[in-house]
């Protein structure tokens, strides 16, 4: 009921779509997503200038995937059971798209805004090239918010990382893992 009036204000008029630079300043930069939480309890306000994006306000850019799940993702990775190479291209592609049009490994800066104003990007990223071909694409904001499927993606490989590690253990010594790991990770995401 809202999507199906939204694509059609969004082919047929161009007042929601954003300048391209709310593309660059709001999209996300890899070590965004590879720094501690910036907003956890023991890091910030210091954590506020970290590496990654600096132009997108706080709240855009607190999409740290954790530590505990990506070792969890690398067992998971390492043991290769069938099930994952869905959920790693899954989590790779809404990667590339929470980057935005242009990929960024480091800071984002003033520097890395475009010069012209204009309602399409020239990139070839997979969202610039979306962006281009998908009418509705136009009026995204927040590019960095696709950084949520990521976060989804990671969760169940580390899920399924978690499981592998269980797997070959006995019963107290699982429960003795599961519950090292949900301590981990509770402190992790403090």
């Amino acid at each position: 009921p809202v999507l199906i009036p939204m694509v059609r204000e969004a082919t047929q008029f161009s007042f929601m779509v954003r300048p391209t630079s709310d593309l660059y300043i709001l999209s996300a930069s890899l070590l965004d997503f590879l720094v501690p939480n910036r907003l956890h309890t023991f890091f910030r306000p210091d954590s506020f200038t970290w590496p990654g994006n600096q132009l997108a306000p706080i709240s855009e850019r607190t999409i740290s995937m954790g530590y505990i799940p990506l070792l969890l993702v690398l067992v998971a990775v390492w043991r290769w059971r069938p099930p994952i190479r869905f959920w790693l291209v899954a989590a790779f592609f809404f990667l590339l798209l929470a980057m935005g049009p242009r990929l960024h490994l480091g800071n984002i800066t003033e520097a890395n805004l475009p010069t012209t104003m204009s309602s399409s990007t020239t990139e070839w990223t997979p969202f610039a090239f979306l962006n281009r071909i998908v009418p509705f694409m136009r009026i995204s904001r927040s590019v960095s918010r696709y950084a949520l499927m990521v976060q989804l993606c990671v969760a169940v490989l580390a899920g399924i990382g978690l499981a592998t590690l269980l797997r070959q253990r006995r019963a107290l010594t699982g429960w003795l893992t599961s519950s090292a790991v949900l301590l981990l990770l509770l402190g992790e995401y403090w």
